[in-house]
């Protein structure tokens, strides 16, 4: 039970994580161009007064193929890394139940082994006082 919630919550934390993240990617997506003219309006005058020649045109233009770059390729290079982490959590979570495992199955031999009788006795009681004699042959 321990593990299946476990289990459970890593997944639901997965299943809206993964999510949040693609939405994140695509507002900053979104978002590019307003912040690459912010950079080229901050970088231009600072590239002046270090007295380097800049043609506004020529860096427009290289931002606006950069980012037509970015828009194409971005999603398709961001696949791998969601699977990476989606890997990582499922191998937490397998390498989390598996020590879970090692705890808990001896526990529970031990009181099977231990309570084995009672445990007999309670599902003996479970069936009907009739039927008894033909379970009890087994």
């Amino acid at each position: 039970m321990i593990i299946f919630i476990f289990a459970l919550a890593i997944s639901a934390v997965l299943y809206y994580l993964i999510p949040q993240i693609q939405l994140q990617f695509h507002h900053v997506m979104k978002k590019l161009p307003d912040w690459s003219q912010w950079v080229i309006d901050r970088v231009t005058p600072l590239l002046h007064k270090l007295d380097i020649p800049v043609d506004r045109e020529s860096l427009r233009a290289y931002g606006q193929k950069l980012l037509a770059w970015g828009q194409d390729n971005i999603p398709r290079l961001i696949r791998p890394v969601l699977n990476i982490f989606r890997n990582m959590f499922a191998g937490i979570t397998n390498f989390i139940i598996g020590i879970l495992n090692i705890v808990i199955i001896p526990v529970f031999a031990f009181y099977l082994l231990r309570d084995f009788d009672r445990l007999r006795e309670g599902f003996y009681r479970l069936i009907p006082p009739e039927r008894r004699a033909a379970v009890r042959m087994w």
